[in-house]
């Protein structure tokens, strides 16, 4: 592998941490893990998270070439495919992350072509987008962020009428998910949407060759045993965090050579200071993970004196993540998850960088994709923003949320393979997100500090199986194990 040694040195220890998280789990599939035991919590199909768990194993394969591992990769996508035909928007989490990753492997790409369809089915010309679905329970008619990621590349794969459809459920998301007023009933008539006509005639045609299921997995059984309410729910308020007093020392700057993505080749000859390679910023020395058990300060990517900026700093554009739909009132948004919801961020910025590697789609919204991924990854993740972000930006003292970085790492480095001005600034920001949590947050292989439910109080500093995920295919770009662009 290339790229940095730091990189390549960090995903050997995920990847191993991989082969014994699946000796422990067996055929369940690992949710979240106890920071100081490292004991994983686990359902038996895996339930939203599941594909990232298949993901994992495919990326171990990638590294190991090892027949064994892709076998067990192989077999886990394979207990997926239940969720194919779920009445569930996570479906895109679920068998895009689960599949994509598995490189000529004809079970996987089977089973994508399945859920593509099934997908398209499932999508609602009326509403303009695939509902969040019934299968966790709840209101079935819902708009989440949580579910535009995935889904996206899902549906452009899906025929003629994929693209389109693609191209609907992303914009519906982005005009109701970031609408910069106050909460207040929304008709749907209010949207535009992107050639509606046309749009509803090839979804109409879609779904009769084939319906939708609204079949139900989302029995208790499937979600740990302590919660009994639909996965991703984060209602406030979030309890504050048990640290130790005293900031943590900020980590040594990086050289720019340290931080190169080897599948930007501009940025290594771009001195560290220059208008496409922000210098970093100072400190007195580095961070090192703690053990397991021990108490962990604040992140000294949360800004404060003599750390980085970006307590005080505003938190950009605003996002409501999500929005239920009622007959002849319209589009109302919720409460839960809070506006701050630092991980539905990331999951809209990493939908946004997906389309703009999907010509066939972005071609179809009626505003610029591109300019929008770049304004929202200047406010959510630039220069000043806080590298490890709390789970929510409202409440800055609460917990972090080391996936909402890993996904936001991910998303960066495939804006960054877009040719532009700004693909340099992109790829240096990611690999310091990285870095940071490699370095401040890793613990023998398990990325530390992720927040599964930080209203509920619910595994807020804990090692989560899409953090591990999203890290290691941020690693696994940076040392060229995978081309980003195809996951």
């Amino acid at each position: 592998m290339s790229g940095p040694e730091w990189a390549r040195r960090a995903l050997a220890e995920v990847l191993d941490r991989v082969a014994v998280t699946a000796a422990e789990a067996g055929e369940r599939f690992p949710l979240y893990a106890d920071p100081d035991t490292g004991r994983w919590t686990t359902t038996g199909r895996g339930s939203w998270a599941g594909g990232f768990w298949a993901g994992l194993l495919w990326l171990r394969a990638r590294h190991t070439g090892d027949p064994a591992d892709l076998a067990a990769a192989s077999a886990c996508t394979a207990r997926l495919a239940r969720w194919a035909d779920a009445d569930t928007s996570t479906r895109g989490l679920i068998l895009w992350y689960a599949t994509a990753p598995a490189a000529g492997d004809a079970g996987a790409r089977e089973l994508r072509g399945r859920a593509a369809e099934a997908c398209l089915a499932a999508f609602d010309a009326e509403l303009g987008l695939v509902p969040w679905g019934s299968a966790f329970g709840g209101p079935r008619l819902l708009a989440r962020v949580d579910g535009v990621p995935g889904m996206v590349p899902l549906l452009a794969e899906a025929g003629p009428a994929g693209p389109a459809a693609a191209a609907s459920h992303l914009e519906r998301h982005l005009t109701l998910c970031l609408h910069p007023t106050p909460p207040e009933a929304r008709p749907v008539s209010g949207i535009r949407l992107a050639s509606e006509a046309r749009l509803a005639s090839e979804a109409r045609s879609a779904s009769e060759a084939r319906p939708a299921s609204d079949a139900c997995l989302g029995s208790p059984e499937e979600r740990p045993a302590s919660e009994a309410r639909p996965l991703l729910a984060a209602p406030a308020p979030i309890p504050a965090p048990v640290n130790a007093p005293g900031p943590a020392p900020a980590p040594a700057p990086p050289s720019a050579p340290d931080l190169v993505p080897a599948s930007v080749p501009a940025l290594a000859a771009a001195p560290v200071g220059s208008p496409s390679v922000p210098a970093p910023s100072p400190g007195p020395g580095p961070v090192h993970p703690p053990a397991p058990g021990s108490a962990r300060g604040p992140d000294p990517g949360r800004g404060g004196p003599g750390q980085e900026p970006g307590r005080g700093r505003a938190p950009g554009p605003g996002l409501v993540p999500a929005w239920s739909f009622e007959a002849g009132v319209g589009w109302r948004a919720c409460e839960d998850p809070p506006a701050g919801w630092s991980r539905g961020r990331a999951w809209l910025l990493l939908a946004l960088a997906d389309v703009l590697h999907r010509p066939a789609v972005a071609e179809r919204l009626p505003d610029s994709p591109r300019e929008i991924a770049e304004r929202l990854a200047e406010a959510w993740a630039g220069a000043g923003a806080e590298l490890v972000p709390p789970a929510d930006e409202a409440r800055p003292e609460g917990p972090l949320d080391t996936s909402a970085a890993a996904v936001t790492a991910v998303a960066l480095l495939k804006l960054a393979r877009l040719p532009g001005p700004r693909s340099a600034d992109h790829a240096y920001r990611a690999a310091e997100i990285l870095k940071r949590l490699v370095e401040g947050h890793l613990s023998r292989g398990r990325l530390l500090d992720g927040c599964y439910d930080a209203g509920k109080g619910a595994a807020v500093r804990h090692e989560l199986v899409w953090g591990d995920f999203f890290l290691a295919l941020g690693l696994a770009e940076l040392t060229a194990l995978i081309d980003i662009r195809d996951v």
